[in-house]
């Protein structure tokens, strides 16, 4: 496996409110194999880190992500992965999972460029970035 998955129960609650789509029945049957479900502990800081203008689900994950003392804060909204970094967590993207997955040969170039066209074609994650990696993976080996 090339991550350990782990996400706050707050967000895995949010993704069960649309449970009859795609993501969020994945996420279902990701949770308790791959993918670990945890409550954050300590909240004291939730009113606080929500009143920058952050949600829910982002705030418990930077929550957990300290209490966990992870390596990187899973993110695609740049607000959000700039007010992580101010508390001195470590941010990656959806740009560094694919590349990495690419680059450890747990996928090849069409499932990126599959996954890509997905990820752009729900217009939730249609970024710059992935606009630009999907150009870059059509021309991957």
């Amino acid at each position: 496996m090339l991550y350990d998955v782990t996400i706050p129960d707050g967000v895995f609650q949010e993704t069960q409110h649309y449970r009859d789509l795609p993501d969020a029945i994945e996420i279902a049957k990701a949770a308790g194999t791959w993918l670990v479900v945890k409550p954050v502990k300590e909240t004291s800081r939730l009113s606080k880190l929500m009143s920058q203008k952050l949600g829910k689900g982002e705030t418990e994950a930077m929550l957990l992500c300290e209490e966990l003392h992870a390596d990187s804060l899973l993110t695609s909204d740049r607000y959000a992965a700039s007010q992580a970094e101010k508390l001195g967590l470590r941010t990656m993207t959806l740009e560094t999972v694919i590349r990495d997955s690419y680059d450890a040969r747990i996928i090849g170039a069409p499932e990126a460029v599959r996954l890509l066209d997905d990820l752009v074609g729900q217009n939730i994650l249609n970024t710059s970035y992935l606009r630009r990696l999907q150009r870059e993976a059509r021309e991957w080996p």
